[in-house]
């Protein structure tokens, strides 16, 4: 028989993850390490995330389930950000409020340009836990009640 640990957590960590109790998150990159490092980090909050290494199987996903927030990766092969981005608010509008962008190409100009023009927060990588927990629970408590309550 093995026992389970839990960690403890300061109490920073119990009022972010309060507010993020069953908030579930999507979060769709190609690189796996990533995902599964954001991951770890955003289930030490409180939030329940989700994976997918492949934008058009997150499409799919959000098709059929419910996610509070979005984090993708903005570059990625099959297909970009900006272009995922705009294939899940087609598909659900109250998303545009509820998407996050990753990226560690800030210093390309084309790249900077094109996220200052959707209006979207961006995480840079590699990112820091404060840095994560900051923007998600800004996302959160912007939202209006309803899109909470009712996803």
């Amino acid at each position: 028989m093995s026992a389970t640990i839990l960690p403890i957590r300061s109490t920073a960590e119990t009022t972010t993850a309060s507010a993020a109790v069953a908030s579930r998150v999507l979060i769709v990159d190609d690189q796996v390490e990533v995902a599964e490092f954001l991951a770890e980090m955003l289930r030490l909050i409180g939030y329940e995330p989700f994976f997918e290494p492949k934008p058009l199987t997150a499409l799919e996903r959000l098709e059929d389930e419910d996610f509070d927030l979005v984090i993708s990766d903005f570059k990625m092969p099959e297909l970009g950000g900006l272009e995922f981005y705009q294939a899940v608010i087609a598909l659900r509008p109250s998303m545009a409020t509820r998407f996050v962008f990753l990226t560690g190409d800030l210093s390309n100009f084309e790249t900077e340009s094109l996220l200052d023009s959707c209006g979207v927060p961006v995480i840079a990588k590699p990112f820091r836990l404060a840095t994560v927990e900051k923007t998600l629970s800004s996302l959160l408590s912007t939202s209006s009640p309803a899109l909470q309550a009712g996803r």
